[in-house]
């Protein structure tokens, strides 16, 4: 699994979990949620979920905008060196 494939499927994980408790929160199903935690625990989990999508999103789009650059140069730098290569030559050829 690439490091992106990791930020992707624990970004999936944290969303996943977020709707979960958003939705128990806005339904008030208590099935899943333990005795011991109360609604306000739920509610900065829900908020540190949201946090942790945020940073994850942010970084999964740094990743991909870095692989898209990347591959802009590999697939354009050997054309301009040829292009400046060319360029050169004709204005040497002027010059002689």
């Amino acid at each position: 699994m690439s490091k992106r494939e990791g930020i992707q499927k624990r970004l999936d994980e944290a969303q996943n979990e977020y709707h979960e408790i958003l939705h128990d929160i806005f339904t008030h199903n208590t099935e899943r949620r333990d005795e011991d935690r109360n609604y306000i625990y739920w509610w900065e989990r829900q908020k540190k979920l949201q946090q942790q999508i945020i940073i994850l999103t942010f970084i999964d789009r740094e990743m991909a905008l870095e692989k898209a650059k990347e591959a802009l140069e590999e697939a354009f730098t050997p054309r301009i060196k040829a292009m400046l290569s060319k360029k050169i030559q004709d204005e040497i050829s002027e010059d002689g």
